[in-house]
């Protein structure tokens, strides 16, 4: 029921989205082509998009969505990048690529997986932000 709860929302999210992006929807007008790089392949983590096409909503919003499978050599933000999609599926990354001055917009943040979390020995007594300010940090994210 949680997954198909979850679903619906990504559904509910993208059709929003794109309407917003697009305008409002309007009978007769040709579709705009919309492409949406997945994070990964063609799966159930992916069936809200899916739904949203076989239901009509991204064509009554005046869009025809063409669902892009993801790989392993397939990054969503390159592909977003080099004009191989508007759109993809991105993860946290995105936060430390904007700031590294990628040209990139955060449309919504929907956790599938836990968010990212920063672990410390207790022996450092880190629990304040005040405190963490002073400890070094790493991330684990390969970021070109």
């Amino acid at each position: 029921m949680r997954s198909l709860l979850f679903a619906f929302m990504i559904v509910a999210w993208i059709s929003e989205s794109l309407m917003a992006a697009t305008g409002s929807k309007e009978s007769g007008r040709e579709l705009e082509k919309v492409r949406l790089q997945l994070k990964w392949r063609h799966q159930f983590q992916s069936a809200g998009y899916y739904a949203a096409i076989e239901q009509g909503y991204y064509r009554d919003a005046g869009l025809n969505v063409e669902l892009i499978e993801g790989s392993p050599d397939h990054d969503p933000v390159a592909e977003v990048e080099s004009g191989g999609a508007e759109y993809g599926v991105g993860t946290s990354e995105l936060l430390l690529l904007r700031a590294q001055g990628h040209p990139l917009v955060v449309l919504a943040a929907v956790f599938q997986h836990s968010p990212t979390v920063l672990l410390d020995p207790i022996r450092k007594a880190a629990d304040r932000p005040k405190t963490r300010r002073s400890l070094r940090m790493n991330h684990s994210l390969k970021i070109k």
